[in-house]
């Protein structure tokens, strides 16, 4: 199995409300096999102003071909208009990222 059909990636959201709403959608729909959630602090500039915002960083783990499908998903149950998701390309266990296959088919 090449692991680089594998892929993390990383959403942040505005609550902690909202990231298990939408990793909840995400698992329940086998687009991802895992979500990891975390507080973060970030800080950004948007529309001229920087912004210091407590968020919530999520880490989901799915088959790279799956990712442009997670965004999509995500995009639709985000709150914010420009939600931060990229990916990148995971290199894993054969034992996990077999895991991962069984999850997300």
């Amino acid at each position: 199995m090449s692991t680089l059909e594998y892929c993390e990636v990383r959403i942040t959201c505005g609550s902690s409300d909202e990231a298990a709403a939408i990793a909840d959608a995400l698992v329940a729909e086998r687009l991802v096999a895992c979500v990891h959630v975390a507080p973060i602090a970030s800080v950004y500039e948007w529309q001229g102003v920087a912004e210091h915002d407590d968020e919530v960083l999520m880490t989901a783990i799915t088959q790279l071909e799956r990712c442009e499908a997670v965004v999509d998903r995500v995009a639709s149950l985000h709150s914010y208009d420009l939600p931060s998701i990229t990916w990148v390309a995971i290199a894993g266990s054969s034992a996990y990222l077999a895991w991962v296959d069984e999850q997300t088919t």
